[in-house]
């Protein structure tokens, strides 16, 4: 793990036992037993809403995992979006997104894609064998489709929107695949 001290591992096993996270269980060969299944997802971002920008991995928040038990199927990360080329779903700036981490996805399916070292939400449409169109849902005219090259363009789907987050409460929009 690139750490020099025992005394580093043990802290961090202390604070995980202090939280209720896991248990210690001395003179067994696998001492450590996680306890609270209730583990928090991360909140990595922001994620365009827009034009795709630079792909941070960074982690803003984290969110219960019951929470993400609260989707179907559940999330595997979340993301906080930026911008407002998804306003149609109600996907604004600062909407926390619910990501199924695969690497598929159907016609009219919200994704988070890789666009060369790039991250954007759009709508998912395969034009033909060689192309698929990245299309925003906005009221802003600016925002316009992307249309990728599979044989010359990097692209990759990093998962499926299942949902999302919005203020106090939950919305798991339904996403019409040729609508608004």
């Amino acid at each position: 793990l690139g750490m020099k001290n025992k005394s580093s591992v043990d802290g961090h096993l202390a604070a995980l036992m202090k939280k209720g996270w896991v248990e210690l269980r001395p003179g067994s060969p696998r001492n450590i037993r996680l306890i609270n299944d209730d583990l928090p997802l991360a909140i990595a971002g922001p994620i365009a809403a827009g034009e795709p920008i630079l792909a941070e991995e960074r982690v803003t928040a984290r969110i219960p995992g019951a929470v993400a038990d609260m989707y179907s199927p559940r999330p595997d990360f979340f993301l906080r979006v930026e911008g407002d080329s998804m306003n149609k779903l109600g996907l604004v700036t600062g909407t926390v997104v619910a990501i199924k981490a695969q690497p598929v996805a159907a016609p009219g399916d919200v994704i988070a894609a890789r666009l060369e070292d790039h991250v954007t939400l759009k709508r998912y449409q395969r034009e033909d064998e060689r192309h698929v169109v990245l299309c925003p849902k906005s009221t802003n005219p600016d925002h316009q489709p992307i249309r990728i090259d599979l044989k010359t363009d990097i692209f990759e789907i990093a998962g499926v929107a299942v949902g999302a987050l919005i203020g106090d409460g939950f919305n798991r929009p339904e996403y019409d695949c040729h609508g608004a």
